[in-house]
């Protein structure tokens, strides 16, 4: 990659003498206001290269300028302040010298603000204009950054003003050539949902065609050459991508978003069971003709070489046909998962406490159910199964990915919500505050299309709640099961060291998705859209109405966050330690998250500016209502006064309750 010095820039320092005196017309105006540049200093040229113009006559005063340069060259620079300045940042000596130290930064830590970049590069033609080297020089050597930036363009497009569309096509037509000379891809504009024997594919293996039952000692015998086999799929990391991986690679995730696309179209109406044999037919077919060098874009760090047809499902919905499958892949280095170290006596007691868990935990599934079974098998338990009967079981790279192909909904606003999860989980680790989430990654394919990664071994409330009732109702008990019975039916005796570990997770985890509702008022709370995990962690998920949208638009759901009767009971009771350490970390975690508010804040600011995503609806209202929930301002006193306001403002909430009806009298939710 091209250091900054390898990059040709124009920075014209500020000269004091060339400063404007103030006159009538300037007095009382902010610098800010002086030195905002006007659009026809911005020009393009037609090769899609976008150049900063003439500056503006009125410079930046020399202190400013000085120091906005000596803030962007310390140590403490890094990604996140680096898209912040991006979109704040208004005199050009300074956004050029940012945009130069963009290539100073962790390929890593600024791809998690991509969205961000994107959005920008959209939005505001100074900041595309200072990013546009580094996007270029990027997509030169870097396929996963490629494909995302395409997909991204083709959802924001779709979510921003339509003036704002030809300058995305003209990145979109730059991000679509390769470095082979004379190469194009155009059809990376667009998903291709042609079908597979109209699609020029670099067939890559017959794999797909095998129905892997091999006896173990065929599969030992050939190792060595199935190894080789299996190595030959590994993408490069390094070096100018082909414009043939980029075609295989968007032709592929076109095609199962055309799954998608074509169960609902055909079948939304069929029954379960022809909706799955639908599904395996159609992936049965992209099997037999899996190209090489695909990847599942959750991280460039895979190559799949094939699809587990049978495990697929299709997935519950009213109006779409979700569904997940489950890809054997090669990492580029040997996965962590599949590193076998002698187990202690110790680590041999945890796993079987673990397996004990399963065990209880299957009876919760429904097997008739083929979108619950699916799930109903342990991820450990699947993998070992699957690797079993894998031609390539004893590779030290091998790996299994499960991915949930969503089509028919925008799910960038879902996106962008576990990009704030994915933020509050690292600082309020960096400022060593023991609270628990679980985000999920998601990657948008356009926008109405997406991957999400499955949250695994985990049972929705609702499950746990109507499993309970069923066994409670067969042995005649007409009570009402409460979420303290399944903790001690799963993890023993209240005072047991299982049931006490599982206490302080679920109550760790509990006052982090606490605090998230709170921050991101957070709707649609339901018993489906909690889950809880095998070692007893609360993780929320669905995240379809926050900030500014409600279910109808009617914010019913008034309380900061869910705090039921039977989730203080299981923390032991309002008068309880365990709940007094609830309360601590609900103040531990607004006084960190105050500490980096805008880490959250700017992101908000960014995706805002407009933004046709549903929680931006009350547009700057939103992001101003989002900056005062941090309390930036209160003394630590006033936060622990506001925790009890908190507390006391969700504790068996009426509106929480009838919510919670509501969902069970039309829904069927527990």
């Amino acid at each position: 990659m091209k250091s900054e010095n390898d990059v040709e820039y124009t920075i014209k320092q500020p000269d004091l003498k060339d400063a404007s005196v103030p006159n009538a017309e300037n007095a009382g105006k902010s610098t800010d206001e002086m030195i905002t540049a006007p659009d026809d200093d911005i020009e393009k040229e037609d090769d899609g290269e976008i150049e900063v113009g003439k500056e503006n006559s009125i410079k930046p005063t020399h202190d400013r300028q000085s120091w906005t340069i000596r803030l962007l060259s310390s140590d403490s620079f890094d990604a996140s302040m680096a898209v912040e300045y991006l979109n704040s940042i208004q005199d050009k000596p300074s956004l050029t010298f940012l945009g130069k130290r963009l290539f100073d930064l962790p390929e890593k830590d600024l791809d998690f603000y991509l969205p961000q970049l994107m959005y920008l590069y959209v939005t505001k033609v100074d900041a595309a204009s200072v990013s546009h080297a580094y996007i270029e020089e990027r997509h030169k050597n870097d396929a996963q950054f490629t494909v995302l930036c395409i997909w991204l363009l083709n959802c924001f497009t779709r979510n921003v003003p339509n003036k704002y569309e030809n300058h995305a096509l003209m990145l979109k037509s730059l991000l679509s050539k390769t470095n082979s000379p004379g190469s194009s891809i155009e059809s990376m504009n667009i998903l291709s949902l042609d079908r597979l024997e109209e699609t020029n594919w670099t067939v890559g293996s017959t794999y797909g065609k095998y129905n892997g039952n091999f006896y173990h000692s065929e599969v030992q015998s050939q190792s060595t050459a199935l190894n080789a086999t299996l190595d030959s799929y590994e993408k490069p990391r390094y070096g100018p991508i082909s414009s043939q991986i980029l075609t295989n690679q968007q032709n592929f995730i076109g095609r199962l978003v055309f799954i998608g696309v074509k169960l609902t179209q055909q079948h939304l109406f069929s029954s379960k069971q022809e909706k799955t044999i639908a599904l395996q037919s159609e992936l049965n077919m992209l099997n037999s003709m899996l190209p090489t060098a695909v990847w599942i874009p959750f991280d460039f760090e895979n190559t799949i070489f094939n699809i587990c047809v049978d495990e697929s499902a299709v997935l519950n919905s009213k109006d779409k046909v979700p569904y997940v499958f489950f890809a054997e892949v090669v990492r580029s280095s040997p996965h962590y998962n599949n590193v076998k170290t002698p187990a202690s006596l110790d680590q041999k007691m945890k796993r079987s406490q673990s397996e004990s868990i399963l065990l209880k935990n299957k009876s919760y599934h429904d097997s008739t159910d083929p979108s619950i079974a699916v799930f109903a098998e342990s991820w450990a338990e699947k993998k070992s199964r699957i690797r079993g009967s894998s031609r390539y079981e004893n590779h030290q790279k091998w790996d299994l990915i499960p991915v949930i192909v969503k089509t028919g909904d925008d799910l960038s606003q879902e996106a962008f919500a576990q990009q704030l999860l994915f933020t509050f989980k690292d600082l309020w680790q960096e400022e060593g505050v023991p609270l628990y989430l679980r985000p999920y990654k998601i990657v948008c394919i356009g926008s109405d299309a997406g991957l999400i990664e499955p949250v695994l071994d985990t049972l929705s409330l609702h499950q746990i709640k109507r499993h309970l009732t069923n066994l409670f109702r067969m042995n005649g008990n007409p009570a009402t099961p409460l979420l303290k019975h399944h903790f001690e039916n799963v993890f023993g005796p209240v005072n047991s060291e299982t049931y006490v570990n599982a206490q302080k997770n679920f109550i760790q985890s509990t006052a982090a998705y606490s605090l998230v509702s709170y921050y991101l008022q957070l709707k649609d709370r339901h018993n489906g859209n909690i889950l809880l995990d095998m070692e007893g962690h609360l993780i929320h998920i669905d995240y379809g109405f926050l900030l500014s949208s409600s279910p109808r638009n009617l914010g019913f759901e008034t309380a900061p966050f869910k705090l039921t009767t039977e989730i203080i009971d299981v923390m032991g009771g309002i008068d309880s330690d365990m709940f007094l350490y609830f309360k601590s970390l609900l103040l531990r975690g607004l006084m960190a998250a105050r500490k980096h508010h805008r880490r959250i804040v700017s992101l908000a600011e960014i995706m805002s500016s407009g933004s046709k995503m549903q929680c931006f609806r009350a547009g700057a209202e939103t992001v101003r209502a989002l900056e005062a929930r941090f309390h930036v301002s209160s003394t630590d006193e006033q936060l622990q006064q506001l925790v009890d306001t908190l507390v006391e403002g969700s504790r068996d909430s009426y509106t929480t309750r009838f919510y919670d009806s509501f969902q069970y009298y039309t829904n069927g939710i527990h």
